[in-house]
């Protein structure tokens, strides 16, 4: 009998029953509550697909995420002050 076992892909911990999977959705504009059918076409869904994560290493990637600003085009800025 062979026994899986699953690991964080990011700090190499052994996970047990309770684990979670960050696997970004391609939504469309029309129809935002649902993912089209061939979402996992796209590259960046793919690659995260079979990638699992403990609850300390998915807290710290959300996290992340959610600080980076973002990245900020003076030119742009300058622009729309002026329009103002």
């Amino acid at each position: 009998m062979r026994a899986v076992k699953y690991v964080c892909d990011r700090c190499g911990r052994e996970l047990g029953e309770r684990f979670f999977s960050i696997v970004p959705e391609f939504l469309e504009a029309e129809n935002p509550e649902l993912a089209p059918d061939d979402y996992l076409d796209d590259p960046v869904s793919f690659s995260q697909a079979d990638k699992h994560y403990c609850r300390i290493c998915t807290e710290k990637i959300i996290r992340y995420a959610n600080s980076v600003p973002a990245r900020v085009n003076p030119e742009f800025e300058k622009a729309v002050k002026e329009m103002m």
